[in-house]
């Protein structure tokens, strides 16, 4: 049964543990935070094994297209990480597609809207908001915003389906599982604390988003250890590409509209 699961897994695990390994840490994060203007900071990324998010951006490329490329490598990440997972998965297949939607979802309102949503820098992981430009201006303390389209409850409750769509798993791979759920949980918990505050009217340092993201990778990365060969390396690996899809995002779009990023993501990575 061990060599069975091990030859199942083999591919997957090195895939996913080769794209972990070309993630950039804190210091590299701090580099392309420090960008002097948006085609510096992409060819950054470029360097700082993010070329699949930003590859293929043009020039100079203007806040809807960075949206929409990054959307669009959203989807083809998600596939990569549907084909990854074995047959059984198949509910949790469906609940990773369905987040893909609802980030289209998200852009087809801000379109019609004549902008870009900044209710949600990732509704995957229950993302708090982008600041605005005024909000940067006046510091590193901003209030969050409302949620005036539902987008941001509607990834929560998508976010709350996902111990539902796993499968049934036994030993080394059980656990795993059950200590992603409890480790997104948490992190869940405490981001709706901050919204809690921010429905108080309470000032909220942004980087404490960023910290928290921070503290979730590397809480998701101490799982890596032991038995590589099950699906929950391969959760883990998804999760940390979700979250390098939100900072790239901000990062870019921050830098797109000149607010100066490396003063609120340095949190690390």
């Amino acid at each position: 049964m061990g060599i069975a699961r091990s030859l199942e897994y083999a591919d997957a695990q090195a895939r996913a543990r080769a794209r972990i390994g070309a993630m950039p840490d804190e210091s590299a994060w701090r580099y392309m935070a420090a960008a002097t203007d948006l085609d510096n900071a992409i060819a950054r990324m470029r360097a700082s094994g993010l070329g699949h998010w930003v590859a293929a951006l043009p020039r100079s490329p203007d806040t809807a297209t960075l949206e929409h490329q990054l959307a669009d490598r959203l989807q083809g990440l998600i596939g990569s990480i549907v084909r990854l997972l074995p047959g059984r998965w198949q509910g949790l297949k469906g609940w990773l597609r369905e987040g893909a939607e609802l980030v289209q979802s998200r852009l087809l309102m801000s379109s019609t809207d004549g902008g870009i949503a900044q209710t949600s820098s990732d509704g995957h992981l229950r993302a708090s908001h982008l600041p605005d430009r005024g909000a940067l201006n006046r510091g590193p303390r901003i209030r969050q915003k409302d949620d005036p389209d539902g987008m941001t409850a509607a990834f929560d409750l998508w976010m709350a389906d996902f111990a539902q769509r796993c499968p049934r798993v036994t030993g080394r791979e059980r656990y795993v599982v059950r200590r992603i759920r409890r480790i997104v949980s948490d992190h869940l918990q405490q981001i709706v604390l901050l919204r809690e505050l921010a429905a108080r009217s309470e000032l909220i340092d942004i980087n404490v988003q960023w910290r928290l993201r921070h503290q979730l990778a590397n809480d998701l990365r101490s799982l890596l250890g032991g038995d590589p060969f099950h699906a929950g390396v391969i959760l883990i690996y998804g999760l940390l590409e979700l979250l390098q899809y939100e900072k790239c995002r901000a990062l870019l779009i921050a830098q797109s509209r000149h607010w100066g990023a490396a003063e609120w993501m340095a949190g690390g990575g």
